[in-house]
């Protein structure tokens, strides 16, 4: 059984680990200062290769340890959760092959015969049950130490990741975050540092909106990267983006001077059929391939191979 743990920082930043649980001894973990944590439970198949049955899972409190269950049994234990102020809950997801699917929603006075009135007490009594889900299926939890706000429900969350071209090799001490955005422009987690190779990698928790846009962002009018012409180094002085449409739980979203094309004539706003559109469009155009997942050919000597795609993109 895998368990996926997402943990929201206060600044957007968002974490995510992957636990394996095998033996009967629940996996221990901590929460980040402030952190709204979420599970996402991967149940599997039996061993005949079929479908399991439904089960019920249950978060409670045992002392001051948030726990996060399964039919009684203990799968995740997140060590002293009750007194890291401000941490919460997100949401849990059961992701089951099961054929009896759907939301099972207790009220706290059933929860208390069916998982204990500890777990129950946690929930006012106008909210639905704390988390009790079968099925493939999410349902939005309730543990906050500072109030008992429902939390958004996110459908999944999937991992960005792309490198950014900028006319040659990053420099070590580069100014350069990638800033990620929804398709109304408003900002989508914090900045995203960028690594000595213009690579950077986040994770998104997704909603209804399916269009991810993503900015280079300079921090000063320091030198940024190695001119592959010139052989001088530059500051970064062009607004470098890219977008597309989420399909699946990861992303490559590669930044460059095409993408940027790209973005600009899919317009402010774009849905995700104008965003596919833009960027085939000028793939075919410029005769590449895919702009957002091929990553260029970035050289220092300034001689590009006119051939291959990933040269004909770097030399742009």
């Amino acid at each position: 059984m895998k368990i996926q743990v997402t943990q929201t920082l206060p600044n957007g930043q968002v974490t995510q680990q992957v636990l394996s649980k095998e033996g009967s001894t629940a996996l221990q973990i901590q929460a980040q200062p402030g952190a709204k944590i979420s599970f996402n439970v991967e149940g599997g198949k039996n061993s005949e290769g079929g479908a399991n049955p439904a089960k019920t899972g249950n978060v409670k409190r045992v002392g001051n340890h948030l726990v996060l269950e399964l039919e009684g049994e203990e799968l995740v234990e997140v060590t002293e959760f009750y007194t890291n102020t401000g941490a919460s809950v997100g949401t849990v997801e059961w992701n089951y092959l099961a054929t009896d699917t759907g939301i099972l929603a207790s009220t706290p006075e059933a929860l208390a015969s069916a998982s204990g009135a500890e777990s129950a007490a946690l929930l006012p009594a106008v909210l639905p049950g704390l988390a009790l889900f079968t099925g493939a299926a999410a349902v939005a939890v309730v543990v906050n130490n500072e109030d008992t706000k429902p939390a958004a429900v996110v459908t999944s969350t999937i991992v960005v990741s792309g490198t950014i071209t900028a006319g040659g090799p990053l420099l070590p001490n580069h100014g350069l975050t990638v800033q990620l955005y929804k398709k109304d422009g408003s900002t989508w987690g914090g900045p995203v540092s960028v690594d000595a190779n213009g690579f950077y990698t986040t994770t998104l928790q997704v909603g209804d909106d399916e269009v991810v846009i993503a900015k280079v962002i300079d921090a000063n009018d320091g030198a940024d990267y190695k001119d592959t012409v010139t052989l001088t180094n530059k500051d970064l002085n062009s607004l470098l983006q890219a977008a597309d449409k989420i399909n699946g739980p990861k992303l490559v979203l590669n930044i460059n001077a095409l993408t940027s094309i790209a973005v600009e004539k899919a317009g402010p706003n774009p849905d995700a059929a104008k965003v596919v559109k833009a960027n085939d469009d000028v793939s075919q155009a410029f005769g590449v391939g895919s702009i957002t997942t091929l990553t260029p050919d970035v050289i220092s000597d300034g001689k590009f191979d006119g051939k291959t795609a990933e040269g004909k993109l770097g030399a742009v």
